[in-house]
């Protein structure tokens, strides 16, 4: 049972963090436990241009035999190379155009940060303005989108924009994995109008796999959660996962946080290791026109395609 509001500390904290700069790159096993990646530079030399590429045809076999190639298109296998990382992805051939991806590593780390770990194509740039092509989201991109979506829907549709909550995925973070009191705090500030009344019916909650408590675990994976709060008596929560399965857990936690019953919601499936993000934000916005159309609108998002490139557009201005 939650806390009443008058029991909350203001101090309150309990945001992710990313690993301090220097240590080697962590993932997140499919166990939960979080894991130091293996680093296979000595198999392809100090001279390595680091870089998105395909995979060399001779690593190819080294890969498999070490057991580093992904098992499928959906799930990217993370692996460092002379100390930065990358994740190996298959493409519709499989192995034989498997790529590696890029994940270039900021000169700095931020305060506070999930999605995208020490490992950004964007550097410090904390505006969510710049996204590289193959870069991971972080939640300033998803924020910034939000926020450009929120004032769309004002001008287009006043009355669904005031019952609909675009959730800064730190935010959403709070209320999934901190502590009670925080997250009571967090939710109310969500869900709360000006005058203290609860007035949202529909809730867009980023979902991450980032620990709250582990700082080697910053996060690899986003998935959406849309909470439907017409009914505030039995509120649903439908999950949106483009690698099926993956954040079932933190999107359990999230649900029971916000008393809504789980559901898993259909969802096209990735293709590469770094568009999850990418699948969060135009998954919201398909779902967003659909409400605005219809009252029982239709929540099937199996044939979403994403557009990359006009989320750069977007988040450019």
């Amino acid at each position: 049972m939650w806390p009443t509001p008058q029991e909350m500390r203001d101090d309150a904290q309990s945001a992710p963090v990313l690993s301090p700069a220097g240590r080697p790159p962590f993932f997140i096993a499919p166990s939960g436990v979080s894991q130091e990646l293996e680093d296979i530079g000595h198999l392809v030399g100090d001279d390595w241009q680091h870089g998105s590429q395909p995979v060399p045809d001779f690593l190819l076999d080294v890969l498999d035999n070490k057991m580093l190639m992904p098992s499928s298109r959906m799930v990217p296998q993370p692996v460092s190379i002379n100390g930065e990382t990358y994740s190996i992805t298959l493409g519709p051939r499989g192995r034989s155009d498997a790529q590696l991806i890029h994940h270039p590593g900021p000169s700095s780390v931020p305060d506070a940060r999930i999605g995208a770990p020490a490992t950004s194509a964007s550097s410090g740039d904390r505006s969510g303005r710049v996204l590289g092509a193959s870069e991971w989201l972080g939640d300033e991109h998803v924020q910034r989108d939000y926020e450009l979506l929120a004032q769309e829907l004002r001008g287009s549709n006043p009355n669904l924009a005031a019952r609909t909550r675009f959730v800064d995925p730190l935010m959403a973070f709070r209320v999934g994995q901190g502590t009670e009191i925080d997250a009571l705090r967090a939710f109310h500030r969500i869900v709360d109008d000006r005058n203290g009344n609860d007035t949202a019916d529909f809730l867009f909650l980023p979902v991450n796999d980032a620990s709250a408590t582990d700082i080697n675990r910053r996060g690899t994976h986003w998935s959406l959660l849309l909470v439907d709060r017409r009914d505030r008596e039995r509120p649903v929560a439908y999950h949106y996962d483009s690698a099926r399965g993956h954040n079932d857990r933190p999107a359990a936690m999230l649900a029971a946080r916000v008393g809504a019953n789980l559901q898993d919601a259909p969802i096209s499936q990735q293709r590469n290791g770094y568009d999850c993000g990418v699948f969060v934000v135009d998954g919201t916005r398909a779902l967003v026109r659909r409400l605005a159309e219809r009252q029982q609108a239709d929540l099937n998002l199996d044939n979403l395609v994403v557009d990359r490139q006009a989320l750069q557009n977007r988040l450019r201005g």
